[in-house]
């Protein structure tokens, strides 16, 4: 199975399963967004399976095992990044929420919040 990140203008929109992507996004709308294919950007098997996120500048922002789920979460369910300790700043991410008792970092940088499983656990 293929896996994208879909980039409008230089920013991060989501990134989704393209089995979800069909059931949440029209495709033809699809067209006018750059979309970047992982399978062209990584050709290493501990890679192979994993998502990125893309910051401003094409860097490599993130890498995480996988799409935890696609919810819509409240603002209230949300802690954010100043009420915990990380490591360090991670690129469109305003705070982490627990989710079937995993931390998933919570996107939102797009129409949808995106959860992703915290690839330390």
């Amino acid at each position: 199975m293929s896996y994208y990140v879909v980039v409008e203008s230089s920013q991060v929109l989501f990134l989704l399963p393209l089995t979800i992507v069909d059931m949440i996004v029209d495709c033809d709308s699809l067209e006018d967004q750059k979309v970047i294919d992982l399978s062209s950007l990584f050709h290493n098997e501990q890679t192979q399976g994993s998502y990125a996120i893309l910051i401003k500048d094409q860097q490599l922002a993130l890498v995480v095992d996988k799409v935890e789920d696609v919810l819509e979460v409240s603002q209230e369910k949300i802690i954010p990044f100043n009420h915990i300790v990380l490591k360090k700043k991670i690129p469109f991410v305003q705070g982490v929420i627990s989710h079937h008792e995993q931390l998933c970092f919570v996107l939102l940088e797009s129409v949808l919040d995106v959860l992703i499983k915290n690839k330390d656990g």
